[in-house]
C-alpha cells in the first residue's frame, strides 16, 4: 500500500514535483504521510513547502523541489536554468526556512513539544558529484536524479540520525494541528467545481449575445474551442421553441447529438424539437428507401435526396428554424438541405455555431451562408495550462480566463506505444482518486484497442451509452469527441486519420480536457503537429 498523500490528487505548479511525488508515494511505506503544497503564513510572511513527510517513529522531512538544469556554485548557493531563465537559487537555505516555521507553527498548535525534522533538497533533473559538501549543506540531503531510486531510503537515514522521534500517536496529533492550513488548499476537484460554476456565469452573460441578435434571422457565431457555442446554441433552440418555432437541431457527430437531446429532456416544449445527426436526418424526415455507403454518398447522393424530397414535403412539416453546432463539419452540398428544410428561406431562421480550426473531418468547410457573423474569444472550459497550450494552435488571440489548474503533462512515447502509454497514466489516475467517469483516452489516429471491443462505433448508442451512463472510462478517437469534454484527458497519439490536418486535430484533443491533459507521443510527432513552441512549452509543463 502506498503512503497516504495529502491532497490525494496534488496539483503540481511544476512538472518536477509531480516526478518527486510519484517516487515518494512509490517508495514510502503506508505508515508515511506525504503532503504537497502546504503555506503557512507568520507574521505576515508566507512560507511554502513543497513537501512534507510525516514518518512514524522517524521524524518529519521538510522538501524542497528545483526543476530544470541545476548545478552547484562555490558557495552555499546553486544556478537553476529552467523556462524562466537563469539564476542563482538557496534551496537548502529555503527548505531550512520552511522547517524552522513548521516546527514553530506545530509545537504551538498541537501537543508535540519536541519532534525531529530535517530539510533536504531534491533535484530530480541534476547530477550532483557525490564528493559535493558544504558546512550547512551535507551531500546526503541533497537528492539528484540518481537518488530518486532510493529517495525514500535516503530521507530514511537521514532522519534516522536525529533524536526526539515522534510516535504514530504524535504523527497524528502534528497532522491534526495541520488540519486548518490543508483545508485551505484547493484540490483539483475544487477547482473543477469552481471552474464549472464559472463556465455557467460566463455563458448566461454571452447569452445576451442572443438578445442581440433577435432581430437577425440568420446569424453564424464562430468562436474557440472552450467558448461556450454549444451551450449558446442550446439556449438559441430552447428560446425560439418556446417560441412557438418548429425546430431542427443539427449536428455532425452522433455523440454530440446523444449529449445535445439529454440537455432537452424535461423541456416544456420538446415536442417542437427534432434532434439529430447529418446522417440520420433522411429517416427524421421521413424519407423512405435504402441507404447508400460512402463519401460520395454521404456528400453528394443524399443530401441530393433530402434537397428533392423536401421539395414534395408539406411546409407543416418543415422548420421555422434551424440550428446548428459544429457547422464547420458540413459538406458544402448540405447547406442546400439545410435551406430546403426551412418553411420559408426568406424568412426562416438558421443559426450556426462552429470553429474554423476544428474542422477535421475530409469535408470541412466554411460556412457558406451569407449570413451576420459573431466572434467568440473567451475560452471558459478549460484550465488555464490547457487553455495556453491551446492557443498555441491557433493564429487568432484568445482570451484565456479560466481557473489555474495542474500543468499539462507529456508521456514520451512512440506511435506503437502510445495506447500502452496511456493505459498506464490511466491507471496512475484512478490510483490517485480520479472517477473513471472522469477519464477518457483519445487517439490521434485509428481507433483504440478497447474501443474496438465496446460497440460498433460512433454510430451506437450502446456504445456512446457507456460515456453518458456508465462509470468508466472512455475511449474515443478525436474525430469521434468533438464537442464532448471530461475532466481528465489522456490523448494516445497512435499515427493519423488525414496527416493534413495534424495542428487541427491536435487542437481539438487537447481542448477536450477540463482540468487534466495528459499528451502521450514522441516528440518528433508532437512538433510536427503543434509546432517548436508547444513542443518546448509541454515539456516544460504547460
Amino acid at each position: 500500500m502506498p503512503p497516504r498523500s495529502i491532497p490525494a490528487q496534488p496539483i503540481f505548479a511544476d512538472p518536477s514535483e509531480k516526478v518527486v511525488w510519484e517516487e515518494l508515494m512509490a517508495q514510502l511505506p503506508q505508515d508515511a504521510v506525504v503532503v504537497h503544497g502546504l503555506k503557512i503564513l507568520e507574521a505576515n510572511q508566507e512560507f511554502e513547502m513543497d513537501f512534507i513527510i510525516f514518518w512514524s517513529d522517524l521524524g518529519v522531512a521538510v522538501l524542497e523541489v528545483k526543476g530544470g538544469e541545476v548545478t552547484p556554485n562555490e558557495d552555499d548557493s546553486f544556478t537553476q536554468r529552467d523556462a524562466k531563465g537563469k539564476r542563482d537559487v538557496f534551496p537548502m537555505a529555503q527548505a531550512t526556512k520552511n522547517m524552522y516555521a513548521l516546527k514553530r507553527f506545530l509545537t504551538q498548535k498541537s501537543s508535540v513539544a519536541h519532534f525531529s525534522a530535517r530539510p533536504a533538497v531534491v533535484l530530480p533533473y541534476a547530477d550532483i558529484p557525490s564528493a559535493y559538501s558544504r558546512p550547512t549543506i551535507p551531500r546526503g540531503s541533497i537528492h539528484d536524479e540518481v537518488d530518486l531510486a532510493s529517495l525514500g531510503d535516503r530521507i530514511m537515514r537521514d532522519l534516522s540520525n536525529q533524536g526526539f522521534r515522534p510516535t504514530t500517536l504524535e504523527i497524528r496529533a502534528l497532522l491534526g494541528a495541520l488540519s486548518m492550513p490543508l483545508a485551505t488548499q484547493k484540490s483539483l476537484t475544487e477547482m473543477g467545481i469552481e471552474r464549472e460554476a464559472q463556465v455557467v456565469e460566463l455563458t448566461e452573460q454571452q447569452f445576451a449575445i442572443l438578445d442581440l441578435c433577435i432581430a437577425m434571422p440568420k446569424f453564424s457565431i464562430l468562436g474557440s474551442a472552450g467558448c461556450g457555442k454549444t451551450y449558446i446554441a442550446i439556449e438559441q433552440a430552447r428560446r425560439r421553441a418556446a417560441a412557438g418555432d418548429r425546430v431542427l437541431f443539427l449536428c455532425y457527430n452522433y455523440g454530440l447529438s446523444e449529449y445535445i437531446r439529454r440537455r432537452f429532456e424535461g423541456f416544456e416544449h420538446l415536442e417542437q424539437l427534432v434532434i439529430g445527426t447529418l446522417h440520420s436526418l433522411g429517416n427524421k424526415l421521413g424519407m423512405q428507401g435504402e441507404r447508400g455507403t460512402g463519401d460520395g454518398y454521404w456528400d453528394s447522393v443524399l443530401p441530393d435526396q433530402l434537397v428533392e424530397h423536401l421539395k414534395n414535403m408539406p411546409d407543416e412539416l418543415k422548420y421555422d428554424t434551424v440550428v446548428i453546432d459544429e457547422a464547420q463539419d458540413f459538406h458544402a452540398d448540405w447547406w442546400s438541405v439545410v435551406i430546403g428544410a426551412l418553411r420559408d428561406e426568406d424568412k426562416g431562421r438558421i443559426y450556426a455555431f462552429g470553429d474554423i480550426r476544428q474542422g477535421i473531418f475530409r469535408q470541412a468547410t466554411d460556412i457558406p451562408l451569407q449570413q451576420s457573423k459573431l466572434h467568440l474569444d473567451k475560452n471558459l472550459r478549460n484550465a488555464l495550462p490547457i487553455a495556453q497550450l491551446a492557443a498555441l494552435c491557433v493564429e487568432e488571440p484568445l482570451d484565456l480566463i479560466g481557473l489555474d489548474g495542474p500543468p499539462v503533462q507529456w508521456v514520451e512515447s512512440t506511435n506503437e506505444e502510445a495506447e500502452a502509454a496511456a493505459n498506464e497514466e490511466v491507471k496512475k489516475l484512478i490510483s490517485q482518486g480520479w472517477k473513471l467517469s472522469d477519464i477518457c483516452v483519445l487517439t490521434t489516429g485509428s481507433r483504440h484497442e478497447l474501443q474496438r471491443t465496446q460497440g460498433d462505433g460512433a454510430m451506437s448508442r450502446p456504445y456512446w451509452k457507456r460515456y453518458f451512463e456508465e462509470e468508466s472510462v472512455y475511449h474515443c478517437t478525436i474525430g469521434g469527441f468533438k464537442g464532448l469534454e471530461r475532466r481528465a484527458v489522456v490523448i494516445a497519439m497512435n499515427g493519423w486519420k488525414d496527416p493534413d490536418r495534424k495542428k487541427d486535430i491536435l487542437y481539438t484533443g487537447i481542448t477536450r480536457a477540463r482540468d487534466l491533459l495528459i499528451i502521450c507521443g514522441s516528440k518528433e510527432e508532437i512538433t510536427q503537429s503543434g509546432g517548436k513552441e508547444f513542443f518546448k512549452k509541454l515539456s516544460r509543463g504547460a
